[in-house]
C-alpha cells in the first residue's frame, strides 16, 4: 500500500507479473509521474478490473505513446468519469479498435474537446451503442468532416432526437450512403430547416419506408430541385397525411413522368390548390396526372 514512496526508477524496473499483481486497492497510491513511467508492457500488464480503479488526475497522466497498450478490455471497464480525464493528445493516439471498444458508458463520457480531437478514423470506428449515448451537444460538435467519416452501421445508433441535433452544417455533410441508412424513426428527427438543406444528391438516397419520417413541416420545407429529384418509389411512400402538405410550387415541379407514379388513392387526397398548379402547362401535367388511374 506504500506504492507512491517508490521512485519512478524503481517502478520502471517492475515486471509485467508484478504489474499484473496489483490490486485495485493498490491502484489508487500509483503517483502522476510513477504512471506516466510505466512502458507500455507494464501497462498492458494492467489487469482491467485494476485499470478501472484509477482516478481521473491518473488517467490524465496518461500520454500518448502509452496509449496503444491498453486493451479493449481495459477501455470498458472505464467509467464515463475516467473516459473524460484523457488528454486530447491520449484520445487521439486512440487506435479504431480501442474507439469501437467505447460502450455507451464510456463514450457519454468524451468531453466536447476530445470528440472535436477525433480523427476520421477513429470517428468512422465509432460502434452504434457508442454513437448512441451521445448527448445532443456532442453530436452538435462534431465537424462536417467528422460527419462525413461515421460508419453507416454507427450512423444506426442515433436517434431522432440526436438527428435533430445535427446543425445546419452538418446536415449538407451526410452522404448518399448515410441518408439512405437512416430508418424512418431517425428521418422524424429532421425538422422543417434540416429538409430544406438536403440536396438532389441526399433526398434520392432517402429509403422509401424512411421518407415516410419526414414531417409535414419537414416535407413542405424541401427545395422544389429536391421535391422534383424524388424517385418513383419515394413519391409511392408519401402518405395520406404527407401528400396535402405539398405546396404548390412543389406541385408544379414535378415532371409528367413523376406524376404518373401516384396511386389513386394518394391522388384522392390532393386539394383543389394542389390539382390546380398543375394547370400552368395547359394541364399537361394534370391530365397525365388523372390519366395515370
Amino acid at each position: 500500500g506504500q506504492l507512491f514512496r517508490l521512485t519512478t526508477s524503481a517502478i520502471s524496473v517492475l515486471t509485467s507479473s508484478q504489474i499484473k499483481a496489483l490490486t485495485s486497492a493498490q491502484i489508487p497510491g500509483l503517483t502522476s509521474a510513477q504512471i506516466r513511467t510505466l512502458s507500455t508492457s507494464q501497462v498492458a500488464a494492467l489487469s482491467f478490473s485494476s485499470f478501472g480503479a484509477f482516478g481521473p488526475l491518473q488517467i490524465r497522466a496518461f500520454e500518448s505513446n502509452q496509449i496503444p497498450a491498453l486493451t479493449t478490455a481495459d477501455l470498458a471497464a472505464l467509467s464515463s468519469i475516467q473516459v473524460a480525464a484523457f488528454s486530447t493528445n491520449a484520445i487521439v493516439s486512440f487506435s479504431g479498435s480501442q474507439i469501437h471498444a467505447l460502450g455507451s458508458t464510456q463514450a457519454a463520457g468524451l468531453t466536447t474537446d476530445q470528440i472535436r480531437a477525433l480523427t476520421t478514423i477513429e470517428v468512422a470506428a465509432l460502434s452504434a451503442a457508442g454513437i448512441s449515448a451521445f448527448t445532443g451537444r456532442q453530436v452538435a460538435v462534431l465537424s462536417t468532416i467528422q460527419v462525413h467519416s461515421l460508419d453507416t452501421a454507427a450512423l444506426k445508433g442515433l436517434s431522432s432526437s440526436q438527428i435533430t441535433a445535427l446543425s445546419t452544417a452538418q446536415i449538407p455533410a451526410l452522404t448518399f450512403i448515410q441518408i439512405n441508412a437512416l430508418t424512418e424513426a431517425q428521418v422524424q428527427g429532421f425538422e422543417a430547416r434540416d429538409a430544406a438543406l438536403l440536396s438532389t444528391l441526399q433526398v434520392p438516397a432517402l429509403s422509401s419506408g424512411a421518407i415516410r419520417g419526414l414531417s409535414t413541416g419537414a416535407l413542405r420545407q424541401l427545395s422544389t430541385a429536391a421535391v422534383a429529384s424524388l424517385l418513383s418509389s419515394q413519391l409511392r411512400a408519401l402518405s395520406s397525411a404527407q401528400i396535402p402538405a405539398l405546396s404548390t410550387l412543389q406541385m408544379a415541379s414535378f415532371s409528367t413522368t413523376a406524376l404518373h407514379s401516384f396511386t389513386s388513392t394518394q391522388i384522392s387526397v390532393f386539394s383543389s390548390q394542389q390539382l390546380a398548379a398543375l394547370t400552368g402547362d395547359g394541364g399537361l401535367k394534370l391530365n397525365a396526372l388523372l390519366g395515370r388511374n
